[in-house]
């Protein structure tokens, strides 16, 4: 399966890279070309390419090399352009979130895999790969199926709006990043998928925005439950924390501490992998692409994730607009 890469970002280098990379070796996937308009050659990443040839724009390189599929790692904004411009090359795509930031990027995004011929999206929310992340959704979709009244509840904390692994400051930009709700609001919005595919957006808040900081939230409901997310840069540490509530059962995954309480009383706990740690959620790119390689001939895998892709995407945009009002 050979992959043209779209961005040389933080993305790009500390998890499409290497996975696709470490990929290579079993003959599963093959870079084949990537592109970067502000890309300067240096040492590490010249190496990391491996004389993968570079393109200034996307457009050129998809004219140029022949792939299978355009992985889009990107600013945002870019996202639902460069998802069109995928579709029209005839290339499955994968795509960092958040694939929209507003109804017309959804528009846009819906109408060309209406007209992909069966093409995939595939949205990058590799937190599905974590093991302690599988866990927590069965037994979500235990309750539900069960038609339980349950919650979940997301809290990410971040140390102000600069993020020094990535390429650029784009995240200050909330007009053209989402902030917090869509960097991170999106990975739990698939988590709820998951769990039912029937979503609404209840509400969205953004309660502090500036220099200094934002604060956000939004609410969706989830079949019998609801998710609730609450998102910061105003905090002084890293921190992720979720939250999982049925009747007499609470479970809480907090840094790399799960928690387990009936009724109020604690039953166990165990460390386990943080998804605050940056390291364990670059990783997680591995079986992500294992699974695309394995998976992407499948019309039903295909199928699934696609749909997916534009149910979180219609959830986020929903949750922005509120925000935003």
């Amino acid at each position: 399966m050979r992959i043209a890469l779209a961005g040389l970002g933080g993305a790009a280098v500390h998890g499409h890279l290497p996975a696709i990379q470490s990929l290579e070796h079993q003959r599963r996937l093959r870079l084949v070309a990537a592109a970067d308009s502000e890309f300067k050659p240096h040492g590490s990443m010249e190496k990391a390419l491996r004389g993968v040839p570079v393109f200034t724009s996307v457009e050129s390189m998809l004219s140029s090399v022949q792939s299978d599929v355009l992985a889009i790692a990107t600013e945002p904004s870019s996202h639902a352009g460069l998802v069109e411009l995928g579709f029209d090359h005839d290339l499955h795509v994968v795509c960092e979130k958040p694939l929209a930031l507003t109804t017309h990027h959804r528009a846009s995004v819906k109408a060309a895999v209406e007209s992909s011929n069966d093409l995939a999206l595939v949205s990058i929310h590799q937190y599905r790969y974590s093991r302690t992340w599988m866990r927590l959704a069965l037994w979500m979709r235990v309750a539900n199926a069960l038609r339980l009244p349950f919650s979940l509840l997301a809290e990410v904390s971040r140390r102000g709006v600069e993020d020094p692994h990535a390429a650029s400051s784009w995240r200050t930009e909330l007009s053209t990043s989402g902030g917090m709700l869509a960097d991170h609001g999106s990975h739990f919005i698939a988590l709820a998928w998951t769990i039912d595919q029937r979503l609404s957006a209840l509400d969205g808040k953004r309660l502090r925005q500036g220099p200094d900081g934002e604060r956000s939230s939004g609410t969706v409901r989830v079949g019998s439950g609801v998710l609730e997310l609450r998102m910061s840069t105003t905090s002084g540490a890293r921190r992720t924390r979720v939250e999982a509530r049925a009747p007499g059962l609470t479970i809480d995954w907090q840094g790399s501490r799960l928690e387990l309480l009936a009724r109020g009383r604690h039953i166990a706990s165990r460390r386990t992998d943080a998804l605050s740690n940056r390291n364990y959620l670059d990783s997680l790119y591995h079986p992500f692409y294992a699974d695309l390689a394995q998976n992407l001939s499948n019309d039903v895998w295909r199928a699934s994730r696609t749909g997916e892709s534009l149910a979180v995407g219609t959830i986020l945009v929903d949750l922005l607009e509120r925000a935003a009002n």
